[in-house]
């Protein structure tokens, strides 16, 4: 019996593949602690879902997509959570600046998270109004008990900064389904505080604290795109090139408990074009070969 057209050019499509490329993933794995860095090339990439709802990460080059399983856990209405939260009570009052009037100092909480365990995770700014004396700011959180009310509260990260002085704050910018808790912190003010920034991963079930800064000293981090309820984080980084400057990544880090999933690539349309003349080139010579036999 006369084997299948898909039986018979299999073989030529597999050399067609290998012959005219088919865009294959440029992306570096490397290996830390905990971790297994892949650069995703230069350029941003984005936090996405696919065409079934599955959360992925789309590199810079919009060619591939890795796995990337999230939730958004950021609180649209804080009031919904905050009454029923321990209050801070770390205003300055004492602060000189407050001249003795402690309604001149201030604590507040302006943005949190809340996961499906019930985990709150708040960012809380401090200080004396009008002054950058007594600034600062934290990341706290606090777990919402059996009848609804929330624990006590633990001191995630902070910083000595807030909206008085001009270094980082700390902030919260993520929190997952593992109670992990991805953000950024600051430094004393200075000349470079601005720009002299920590990143953080709290992880509470192991209450320890990453600075993820030691795990790449290599790059110079630069912002933290999305951290996902397996544990995989997408950062913003980097390095410095004598001949071309600053050159800015994107890095997925994949726990290393977890399986790097090989990237799906989409060909570019030139490559389809020429994947297709070159099978076509193949099937006719097939075919002539096949002709040039009957006749003998």
């Amino acid at each position: 019996m006369e084997r299948s057209i898909l039986t018979r050019f299999a073989p030529l499509f597999c050399i067609a593949l290998t012959l005219f490329g088919v865009p294959r993933s440029s992306a570096r794995a490397d290996i830390i602690p905990g971790y297994t860095v892949t650069d995703l090339g230069t350029g941003t990439a984005q936090v996405s879902t696919d065409a079934d709802g599955n959360g992925i990460v789309i590199a810079p080059d919009g060619q591939r997509t890795y796995t990337f399983p999230n939730t958004n856990n950021h609180l649209a209405n804080l009031q919904s959570v905050l009454p029923l939260v321990p209050p801070l009570n770390n205003a300055p009052i004492y602060n000189p600046m407050t001249y003795g009037d402690p309604n001149n100092a201030y604590s507040r909480t302006e943005d949190g998270f809340l996961n499906q365990n019930g985990l709150f995770v708040g960012r809380n700014i401090y200080g004396v109004a009008g002054h950058a004396a007594g600034a600062g700011s934290v990341v706290f959180a606090s777990q919402r008990q059996s009848d609804g009310s929330f624990g006590s509260l633990n001191i995630l990260w902070g910083s000595p900064n807030n909206y008085s002085t001009s270094g980082q704050i700390a902030e919260a910018k993520f929190l997952n389904n593992q109670d992990q808790v991805l953000g950024m912190g600051g430094v004393p003010y200075g000349p470079n505080s601005y720009y002299a920034k920590n990143f953080y991963l709290f992880d509470m079930k192991s209450n320890t604290r990453t600075d993820l800064k030691e795990l790449l000293p290599s790059w110079q981090l630069d912002s933290e795109l999305g951290l996902d309820d397996q544990g995989r984080i997408l950062l913003f980084a980097h390095q410095w090139d004598q001949q071309s400057g600053a050159q800015y990544h994107s890095l997925l880090l994949t726990p290393s408990n977890l399986l790097l999933s090989d990237p799906v690539t989409v060909p570019e349309p030139t490559s389809l074009a020429t994947l297709m003349l070159g099978m076509g080139y193949l099937v006719f010579r097939r075919s002539r070969r096949h002709e040039a036999q009957g006749a003998c």
